[in-house]
């Protein structure tokens, strides 16, 4: 017990090593406080250093700055008189005030240096004078101000003293010219003041001041100069002495202010000396201070190490002494317990932790002595259940159903055979023992590169990796195993290695199969042309991940495979969520039942897409999607339901045109003695006559019958026409002043009609007159459709229409011209826009809005231009888009204006060909009342036969008649005997085929019945005016002997 507490009362090895240290890191920190206690020294006398300069340097800028500021106002106020106040200020006044400004703020750096430095303690005793200089430069600048604002007021050009005072002067003496004496008093008082302005004396303006007090005495003794005159010549008197006296005083301010300049001067030297000369002192002395610091920091950093040193040395012989030698006897006692030498005993003492660690060692020694004597025992009982585990081994081994085991020396000698490997290989164990492995299962050419690799791993070079490898067996058939190696040491050490051999013939035969459903199933995935994809489940069915997709769900989606496996379905197909193919995914992942999907219409993005397809779930639990892109199959279905809309819409519009078509041919014929017959009754009648109103009545109904007629002709896609290059805005603006626009707004005041015209519109090749009408049309409709007020707005475009927008509205692609109708109605029922165009088909009142034939006009004149038109219209309006195919050529200029005087014949004969005697009769009598002679034919046949021997200037031939041969078989039969024989065709119903080959052979123009006088006189004069020269050959007989001809 006694010991144990000697033991803890005695100084441990912590403490020893804990005491040492904690002296040799005093050291350090003697030393380093030292050393930082020296720098903080030398910093502060730098520091001390680095204000005085900068205090020196201020000083001296400060006093650069005000000698410099000092010149440049004494140089103004010397040279102002001289150059001119304005030129002076520019010169020295402004870069004066500007040093003083730089001075003022020097003065205040100057302040804050002195006040952080110790300069100013030192200065102390001066702090009258010291602040007397810092306030120098700014009382510096307020008498510099000061004295140029004085010097202002003295020499301003105009408003100055001296400026007023010549005035003054020049003044009196031009008040006082008449009098002699009186001038001349004048002349001494201003050599008196040019001699003040010289020289600044004051005596010198005192005689000025006598000579103006003698010239007010002699003012009343001046004969010359009126009362009135001498009251003003006073009065000026009195002003330059008052001018005088104020001029006297500025330049005594101004003198005192360059005193003050002076006297601040003088008293600023020796200030500015003395800081100067403190501020050097400072630096010396601060460099004095770090001289001493370093050398004293020095001796005493060289007395710590030296004490240093010393304890160094101490502490390592203690720590040699206490700790090493001792810690290298503890070392040697355990290495001598390793060897076995348990009995060796380590030193306890002194009773410290390594006293305790040589007792514990001991304790140690014995107890690992008691435990090896019980582990030799353990090991005996442990060896002979080791050879009863190996016997136990060896015979499961040798029984394995599926695993062949060969066991091999390091020489790969065979140990061990089972009857697995009998059963593979083909050969018993008796006659593989001793064998080498390579030998007995590997084929011939391999057993060389399989024995050396089994050698390598025998001699721990590598390793020999599980793999699947063929053998042979002793029949020559192939072996197909998967082999692995192993190592087992021996109770005696010896190290056996074994390989284990899985028998994969089965397992291979399943592959094969699968493989091949596989390729089977793989190809027909790849080159199926409908769209699969393969989904996984996520977050329990709210989401699929995408597994796998095929090369046609690539090309249908526009994504690379890459792109799309591993995204998810929702992410990257937002659209399967609201088109409900998401729920049914769900649910055909949840129930196994496949589903077939009707065609739907699903978005992808902005993409709308057809898809048809069914889902089904295979065992491993994806789902599998097989679809098919039916959006072209479906817009073809579309293109071809509206294309045989308008398939039937043409067929039953030009049913019902043939009819039109036959009717207005019949009410043409019966309209001509209405509209023609007039224009002869009028020209028989008096301006004054009371039946002249009557006949124009009857007559403008003709022609609006007649007009009615046309637009059956158009319905009946027999409208007969000129076709000519135009611009489209210039039939617009044409029909904007017409009379026929300007009624229809006066119908309807409410409607107002806007404009926008596109930047270079593309030509087209028309009929002017029926695009004017269809326009009129529109416009019509519109109006009738806006109730109170509304607007029209007619719009002009340049379009190209893509081949899938040309198809649909079955047109040809290309360019066109669009004119475009906007009106702010009620719009047209979407029940009704399929019937619009058909003829008599209407929602107004027959015969008080329309004859229902207007928009029929508009869709009959779009297709006999090739073009095509689209309607959209809601509540807010309906706007027609009239596209017209454009044209490749430039319009020319307007049309050729035709004197009205030459419209009248000169006796040309004219033979009229038609099988109705009324039209015969018509077209006689007004060409008659024209000038022309004309012969008249019933027949084609008739008119061949006339020509037989004569000839005519023009033939009028009517299309068509009946029995008989037709105007254009007529005209084939005319040039065979005349050649080039002129000759215009009227008709009342189409340009069809017939008429177009006539103007081919020759046919000089179409001539549309019913027709006016002045028409017809226009038709004919446009064939026969000059130059064209009448054919030679006997005339034709008159009117009368033709018609004895026509009796025979």
């Amino acid at each position: 017990m006694k010991s144990r507490t000697a033991r803890r009362r005695a100084p441990n090895l912590a403490f020893k090593l804990k005491l040492g240290f904690g002296a040799a890191f005093f050291l350090i920190v003697l030393i380093l406080a030292a050393w930082l206690f020296s720098l903080f020294l030398a910093n502060q006398a730098r520091k001390t250093i680095s204000a005085s300069v900068a205090i020196e340097r201020t000083a001296l800028n400060m006093d650069r700055l005000l000698e410099k500021a000092r010149r440049l106002h004494n140089d103004f106020l010397l040279q102002y008189s001289r150059i001119g106040l304005t030129e002076a200020r520019e010169q020295f006044a402004q870069p004066s005030v500007r040093l003083i400004a730089e001075a003022v703020a020097a003065s205040a750096e100057l302040k804050k240096l002195l006040a952080q430095s110790e300069i100013g303690v030192h200065l102390q005793p001066h702090h009258v004078d010291l602040n007397l200089y810092l306030a120098l430069a700014k009382r510096f600048a307020d008498t510099s101000l000061e004295s140029i604002d004085l010097v202002t007021r003295l020499a301003a050009p105009e408003r100055g003293l001296e400026a007023t005072f010549d005035q003054l002067l020049h003044g009196v003496r031009a008040d006082i010219a008449s009098s002699p004496s009186l001038h001349a008093l004048s002349r001494q008082l201003l050599d008196d003041y040019q001699q003040y302005r010289i020289t600044r004396q004051r005596p010198l303006m005192q005689s000025a001041f006598n000579a103006l007090a003698a010239l007010r005495r002699q003012l009343d003794a001046s004969p010359q100069l009126s009362a009135d005159a001498i009251g003003n010549v006073r009065d000026k008197i009195d002003r330059l002495r008052r001018t005088g006296e104020e001029i006297l005083a500025t330049d005594l301010a101004i003198k005192n202010k360059l005193h003050d300049f002076n006297l601040q001067t003088g008293i600023a030297q020796p200030i500015a000396q003395l800081l100067i000369n403190q501020a050097g002192i400072e630096v010396g002395q601060a460099q004095i201070t770090i001289i001493r610091t370093l050398q004293t920091a020095a001796v005493l950093l060289t007395l710590v190490a030296l004490v240093a040193i010393w304890a160094g040395v101490l502490i390592s012989r203690f720590i040699s002494g206490q700790i090493t030698q001792r810690i290298t006897a503890l070392t040697e006692c355990a290495a001598q317990m390793q060897r076995g030498r348990l009995s060796t005993m380590a030193a306890e003492q002194p009773a410290d932790e390594l006293g305790m660690l040589g007792r514990t060692l001991n304790l140690m020694s014995a107890q690992i002595g008691e435990l090896v004597d019980d582990l030799e025992a353990k090991v005996d009982q442990r060896t002979l259940q080791l050879r009863e585990s190996e016997h136990r081994f060896r015979q499961i081994a040798n029984e394995l159903p599926t695993v062949g085991i060969i066991g091999f020396d390091d020489h790969r000698n065979i140990l061990f055979w089972n009857r697995t490997c009998e059963r593979l290989y083909g050969t018993n164990a008796q006659e593989t023992l001793g064998k080498q492995v390579e030998h007995v299962i590997v084929p011939e050419g391999e057993r060389l590169h399989l024995g050396e690799r089994l050698q390598q791993w025998i001699a721990g070079a590598g390793q020999l990796p599980a793999q699947e490898a063929l053998f042979r067996s002793a029949h020559g058939d192939p072996v197909p195993v998967h082999v692995s190696y192993f190592a087992v040491t021996g109770p005696q050490g010896r190290t056996e290695r074994y390989s284990l051999h899985f028998d994969l013939t089965e397992l291979k035969k399943v592959q094969a199969e699968s493989a091949l459903r596989e390729s089977i199933y793989r190809s027909l995935f790849e080159h199926t042309s409908s769209g699969v994809g393969v989904l996984q489940a996520i977050e329990d069915g709210q989401d699929f991940l995408i597994k796998d997709v095929n090369p046609a769900a690539e090309r249908i989606e526009g994504f690379p495979r890459q792109d799309l496996i591993g995204q998810h379905l929702v992410k990257h197909f937002p659209g399967v969520e609201p088109t409900g193919l998401l729920a049914r995914m769900r649910e055909v992942w949840q129930s196994g039942e496949p589903v077939v999907l009707p065609p739907m219409l699903y978005q992808f993005g902005n993409r709308h897409r057809w898809r048809q397809g069914h889902l089904y779930r295979i065992p491993s639990g994806e789902v599998v999607f097989v679809y098919d892109d039916i959006t072209q199959l479906k817009e073809n279905e579309r293109e071809r339901a509206a294309m045989e809309a308008q398939l039937q819409r043409s067929r039953k519009m030009e049913a019902i045109g043939l009819l039109a078509g036959g009717v207005a041919h019949d009410l043409n014929n019966i309209l001509s003695g209405i509209v023609s017959y007039p224009d002869l009754l009028l020209m028989q009648l008096a301006p004054d006559s009371t039946l002249r109103k009557p006949i124009l009545a009857i007559q403008e109904s003709g022609q609006r019958a007649a007009a009615v007629v046309a637009d059956l002709l158009t319905v009946a896609r027999g409208v007969s026409s000129e076709r000519k290059l135009c611009a489209l805005t210039t039939l617009i603006d044409e029909y904007l002043h017409s009379p026929e626009h300007e009624a229809l707004l006066a119908h309807h005041p409410g409607v107002r009609c806007q404009t926008e015209y596109a930047p270079d519109l593309w030509p087209l090749s028309c009929s002017p007159i029926h695009v004017k009408k269809s326009l009129m049309n529109l416009m019509t409709n519109g109006a009738e459709a806006i109730e109170y007020t509304g607007r029209i707005i007619i719009r002009t475009r340049n379009e190209v229409l893509a081949p899938d927008l040309a198809r649909r509205h079955a047109v040809e692609p290309g360019r066109y011209v669009v004119l475009e109708v906007a009106d702010s109605g009620s719009g047209i029922a979407q029940a009704d826009i399929d019937h619009i165009f058909e003829p008599f088909y209407t929602r107004k009142v027959m015969g008080r809005s329309g004859t229902g034939l207007g928009l029929a006009v508009v869709w009959n004149t779009i297709q006999d231009h090739r073009g095509a038109v689209m309607v959209s219209s809601s509540d807010q309006g309906t706007t027609f888009a009239l596209f017209f195919p454009a044209s490749e050529q430039n319009p020319g200029g307007t049309a050729e204006q035709r004197d009205t005087h030459a419209v009248r014949g000169n006796g040309e004969t004219i033979l009229i060909v038609d099988d109705e005697p009324l039209q015969r009769d018509i077209a006689s009598q007004l060409l008659q009342s024209l000038g022309y002679q004309t012969a008249t034919a019933a027949s084609g046949e008739e008119a061949v036969e006339y020509l037989q021997g004569c000839r005519v200037d023009l033939v009028l031939l009517d299309m068509l008649m009946g029995p008989g041969i037709n105007g254009r078989q007529t005209y084939e039969r005319i040039i065979v005997r005349h050649p080039g024989q002129k000759a215009l065709i009227a008709s009342g119903f189409s340009e069809s085929d017939e008429v177009r080959a006539a103007l081919r052979l020759g046919v000089g123009g179409y001539l549309q019945k019913p027709y006016s006088l002045q028409t017809l006189a226009k038709a004919v004069s446009k064939l026969l005016q000059p130059p064209w020269q009448p054919l030679s050959g006997p005339p034709a007989a008159a009117a009368a002997p033709a018609a004895a001809w026509k009796s025979r």
